[in-house]
């Protein structure tokens, strides 16, 4: 790797929803070896140039990545050698840290809490290089909203590429095909939902004359229900009391208040 490639660090942001991949200040050997011109490059220069390697650790949840016909593309597309180092994710944190400290790190480092005083420090300490004018060059890199750079810049400036995600991942949907079929308005307030969810339960919303469907779905522990605890005043993780005093969104009334409307509606069959 010569030197104007330098050290990558992805950041997942789970809070903000993004990822960066921040450009560090690492020197590696090959800087000063003569770049292709228009006039010497030949149809052979790319196979007969050493590939670029390319490290990245992350963690991993699955099995170790294959490397298959899309990965073997990139690389010849891009002559590179790319070497992935997936790190069991229940042991992710702390690698990183170790890699971090030693100064050894790898070309991408995929960073697993955003925003991150860790982060901020390293690149107060200049690890890494700032990318505002360098991603102009990169049109689909260009395309990611501006809200999305703004949320991953540190002291205003771009540090890293943003991986992006829907600013909302999860909301109440509700079958308007089965609300059809029963004649049924689409539920406005949390009373509204409950006999909805009553009604999809009893009333044979999908018009197959068995009794299988039931009000409401959610995931495994009760997860992805934040819009519908927002509607009994949870706040978004915290919320502002009137006292002017912040409160966990889960130990607020309203949690406990929202809790016991899902007690009473599993009681009554209308929770699957």
């Amino acid at each position: 790797m010569n030197k104007q490639w330098s050290k990558l660090l992805t950041v997942a942001a789970l809070s903000s929803l993004t990822a960066t991949t921040l450009i560090g200040c690492s020197i590696v050997p090959g800087a000063d070896e003569k770049k292709p011109t228009a006039n010497n490059t030949t149809p052979d220069s790319k196979s007969s140039q050493k590939r670029l390697k390319i490290s990245m650790m992350f963690p991993l949840y699955n099995e170790p990545p294959q490397k298959n016909e899309v990965w073997k593309y990139i690389e010849d597309k891009f002559n590179i050698e790319f070497e992935p180092m997936a790190v069991p994710n229940n042991s992710y944190n702390d690698k990183l840290k170790v890699t971090l400290a030693s100064g050894d790190m790898p070309d991408l480092i995929l960073w697993t809490s955003y925003p991150d005083p860790e982060l901020n420090k390293y690149v107060e300490q200049g690890a890494f290089t700032q990318l505002d004018e360098a991603i102009k060059v990169a049109p689909n890199i260009m395309k990611t909203p501006q809200t999305i750079f703004d949320n991953v810049k540190i002291n205003n400036k771009l540090y890293g590429i943003p991986r992006t995600r829907a600013l909302n991942r999860s909301a109440v949907m509700i079958r308007k095909d089965w609300l059809d079929n029963l004649g049924l308005p689409v539920p406005k307030t949390t009373d509204e939902l409950y006999k909805t969810a009553l009604k999809f339960t009893t009333d044979d919303p999908d018009k197959n004359g068995k009794a299988d469907t039931f009000g409401i779905a959610f995931g495994e522990n009760v997860s992805h229900m934040d819009p519908l605890y927002m509607a009994f005043d949870t706040g978004a993780g915290w919320r502002q009391m009137e006292d002017g005093t912040l409160m966990n969104s889960d130990i607020t009334p309203g949690k406990k208040q929202a809790l016991e409307w899902l007690r009473k509606l599993y009681q009554e069959g209308g929770v699957g």
